[in-house]
């Protein structure tokens, strides 16, 4: 995944931090949500149990949580740093919005949690770190982009 695939609140990943998401990850995205616990009641005089719903029919989805598995490709150490630097001020700045290519009319607003793992790689020519990033996504029923 490169230029043009992921966008974090607008802006390519790629050209900003050099950041792509690893193979496979974008299955973290598109896990679907767990719903919320149904609104049951038992009532003596009824058989089974009653179960409420939206007036659409449908259960609400709940929040939930996903982690990322992104790589960060950079010319030296120093370019790594300041593109690390750049993306965890955007991470901590408040909501963060994601969005990928595969689904432009679909945004997923999250709130940054933890890097639950950094890895730095390379030596002279490029070097790169692979992260785990967890957010949560408070509200899984608002992705209108």
């Amino acid at each position: 995944m490169k230029s043009g695939e992921l966008l974090i609140n607008g802006e390519c990943a790629w050209t900003k931090y050099g950041l792509y998401l690893a193979d496979g990850a974008i299955a973290a995205l598109w896990t679907p949500p767990p719903t919320k616990d149904a609104v049951q009641s038992e009532v003596r005089t009824e058989n089974g149990t009653r179960t409420e719903y939206d007036a659409d029919g449908k259960q609400k989805w709940d929040r939930r949580e996903f982690t990322l598995e992104a790589n960060i490709s950079a010319g030296s150490l120093e370019a790594l740093a300041i593109q690390m630097d750049a993306l965890t001020e955007t991470l901590r700045a408040g909501e963060v919005k994601i969005t990928t290519r595969y689904e432009q009319k679909k945004t997923y607003r999250c709130r940054y949690e933890s890097c639950q793992s950094l890895n730095v790689y390379g030596g002279t020519g490029r070097v790169g770190a692979k992260l785990l990033i967890k957010f949560e996504e408070p509200n899984p029923g608002n992705r209108e982009a």
